[in-house]
């Protein structure tokens, strides 16, 4: 599993048996000390591990979000998803963004608490999402481009790629960055207003080979 930094300490885990909260020491050699170890609770953890305000998260096999407060990596309430995440969780501010397997986008909030939910294109998401201020950019696997309201889960506009992407977008001063299948990069204007369904071409196009 990905661990997760916490300041100066990761929290890492097997997924299937513990959860653990290690620190790094200088002597007598530099190692890292397992300063807390728990065991993961009754369902095993299935997606990266992130950390929301002082809360450890993951998915969980059987369709929840397990939690852990720090430090102590005390087991909280799991919140119940509905389905297994299978994509995120991702840390956006004092957001958590997921995808599960039912075909959904959820949103949480600091507190644990689910602040909305949106229908999701099967499978999630692509790649990482960008956060612009209170919005966020989703790539979808139907070849769009999404920008959603971070604190409603409103759409606020849609855009075809040009060409299909597998990664991004990752933002590149005014301009933004996707990577599609054959490797070419796709440099697109960062953009603007209420559009939806519009076709979002490239400004700019290069190959990795």
């Amino acid at each position: 599993m990905t661990p997760a930094p916490v300041g100066d300490r990761l929290v890492v885990s097997t997924g299937r048996e513990k959860i653990y909260l290690l620190l790094r020491l200088a002597k007598p050699e530099p190692h890292l000390n397992a300063q807390v170890e728990v065991e993961v609770g009754p369902a095993p953890l299935v997606t990266p591990l992130a950390v929301l305000g002082k809360v450890v998260v993951a998915g969980t096999e059987d369709g929840k979000l397990a939690r852990f407060a720090l430090p102590g990596l005390k087991l909280q309430e799991p919140v119940e998803l509905g389905a297994a995440v299978v994509w995120g969780p991702h840390v956006l501010g004092d957001r958590l963004l997921l995808a599960t397997a039912g075909d959904e986008l959820i949103c949480l909030d600091a507190s644990g608490a689910i602040a909305w939910r949106q229908p999701s294109e099967p499978s999630g998401p692509i790649s990482r999402p960008l956060r612009m201020g209170e919005e966020v950019l989703l790539l979808w696997p139907s070849g769009s481009l999404a920008r959603l309201d971070l604190r409603s889960g409103q759409q606020r506009a849609k855009w075809d790629l040009d060409q299909p992407a597998m990664a991004g977008p990752v933002a590149f001063g005014k301009r933004l960055v996707l990577s599609s299948h054959d490797g070419t990069l796709l440099v697109v204007d960062i953009p603007q207003g209420p559009a939806q369904g519009s076709r979002l071409g490239a400004a700019g196009q290069s190959s990795s080979e």
